[in-house]
């Protein structure tokens, strides 16, 4: 069975699931002031998240990011 490819998920059902955690979070916890998205399958949702949240939103793009502009 784990040789079977992964599902495709869709963009859109990532980002309403990711949005109600994050609102969950922001109810329980208002002190949030950024996200540390840390699954490689959420830069695909990341600039929407940050547009409705209006948090930083930091993910491994924006890692790779960094990292290239300090070697270079």
């Amino acid at each position: 069975e784990n040789m079977r490819p992964p599902i495709p998920t869709e963009t859109a059902d990532i980002e309403s699931d990711v949005m109600a955690c994050v609102a969950r979070m922001r109810d329980a916890h208002p002190e949030i002031a950024a996200l540390l998205f840390e699954c490689t399958a959420f830069p695909r949702v990341t600039a929407a998240i940050r547009l409705m949240t209006g948090l930083p939103v930091y993910d491994i793009t924006t890692l790779c990011r960094l990292t290239f502009a300090s070697v270079t």
